[in-house]
């Protein structure tokens, strides 16, 4: 019989690895979001700030994609 404790900490694996995927989709998500509201805007100082916030949103995808390499 397989030790209880070796299948959570599998199941603990796929799960952390399931919300990093999910994390990586939102961050995405709100790249996307970001980058047509910036686009709505006419001021280039708010069209600016607005890109930099999507450029912020894209540095995390990125950080968690790293974390799913290194968990592989």
């Amino acid at each position: 019989m397989p030790d209880d404790s070796l299948l959570r900490k599998d199941y603990n694996h796929k799960e952390f690895k399931h919300l990093v995927k999910e994390a990586i989709a939102d961050e995405l998500s709100a790249v996307a979001m970001y980058v047509q509201m910036a686009n709505m805007v006419k001021n280039p100082v708010l069209r600016a700030i607005i890109f930099s916030i999507a450029g912020d949103e894209y540095n995390h995808a990125r950080t968690w994609m790293t974390i799913l390499e290194q968990e592989s």
